[in-house]
């Protein structure tokens, strides 16, 4: 075999080098092009990320999810960008959780449609049950860069579905107890007025209506 006919295999095996690499480029700019705003440089950091990490066919991560880990751990950010990545690997986090918990996760949207017709029974009917949405994420956040002038600094922050989406709901420092304690079991009302001794009933009333009409919990 000439040495004329080996060359066009090694130029096609260049160039199906590059095509792969552009593909892989072209899915991960569309998959991650949320974080356009708050990253300057984000196309030299995708480049440098494909150079560094191989395609792992057998990772449960998609490579979105791998950029993410990888701009955390080997990339200088700011507090502003990393509160970025850690919103979306939450996000991703619940999208994960909810397919491992398939049947909880159903059950609980069922409850879900309850809530208008219940809410307004809450704190009155002491057969109400009160169901935490078993599919969530805690988080901590270090910048306002999503959160309005009047949270606390740094904010838990609540990552649960919502339809086909993730929401984010901010919980005040107070209100995680109430939370934990229903993330062990579900609860009647009044077995939750413990653990938030400074309110009174009225004001744990209108918490866990809140909490009712954002869906981060349910009423069976």
């Amino acid at each position: 075999e000439t040495q004329e006919t080996r060359r066009p295999a090694l130029s096609r095996a260049r160039k199906l080098t590059t095509e792969e690499t552009q593909g892989r480029f072209a899915q991960l700019h569309e998959s991650c092009e949320w974080l356009l705003p708050g990253f300057d440089e984000l196309d030299a950091l995708m480049v440098r990320y494909i150079r560094e990490t191989p395609i792992r066919n057998e990772s449960s991560l998609s490579d979105a999810e791998r950029f993410l880990e990888w701009l955390a751990t080997r990339v200088d950010l700011t507090e502003q960008q990393m509160d970025t990545v850690v919103c979306q690997q939450s996000r991703y986090t619940v999208e994960f959780v909810a397919v491992k918990k398939k049947l909880a996760h159903a059950r609980f949207q069922e409850l879900l449609s309850n809530n208008h017709r219940l809410a307004k029974e809450l704190g009155h009917n002491r057969k109400l049950t009160i169901h935490l949405n078993p599919v969530h994420v805690w988080t901590t956040l270090e910048t306002r860069v999503y959160l309005d002038e009047y949270s606390t600094i740094p904010a838990t922050v609540l990552f649960y579905p919502v339809n086909d989406g993730v929401e984010g709901a901010v919980v005040e420092e107070d209100v995680v107890p109430l939370l934990k304690q229903l993330s062990r079991r579900p609860c009647k009302f009044d077995d939750l007025v413990g653990t938030m001794p400074h309110y009174d009933r009225d004001d744990l009333i209108d918490i866990v209506g809140e909490l009712v009409q954002l869906g981060v919990v349910a009423l069976a």
